[in-house]
């Protein structure tokens, strides 16, 4: 006979959603309260924009040789959705 080890959910993974939900609401507005929730202005939001979007990589699609951040792959190559 095998060790199986068995995973048993724990924390927020064996709770409900809405339990969930009601954590995290509360924790947002407690960090609101204090002082310390971070509001985005529309300047810091463009920025993370623009910073998520240079560091993504980009691939050539082997089919149609278009830019894509897909990670299909067919035979070893990239493909993008639209050749899949």
């Amino acid at each position: 006979m095998t060790n199986q080890i068995i995973k048993q959910r724990r924390g927020l993974a064996c709770m409900s959603q809405e339990d969930r939900i009601r954590i995290s609401r509360l924790g947002g507005i407690a960090a609101h309260k204090d002082g310390v929730a971070h509001e985005w202005n529309s300047e810091q939001a463009k920025d993370a924009a623009t910073k998520s979007w240079a560091n993504r990589t980009w691939a050539t699609c082997n089919v149609c040789g278009g830019r894509t951040m897909s990670k299909q792959r067919r035979n070893g190559g990239v493909v993008c959705r639209k050749c899949l």
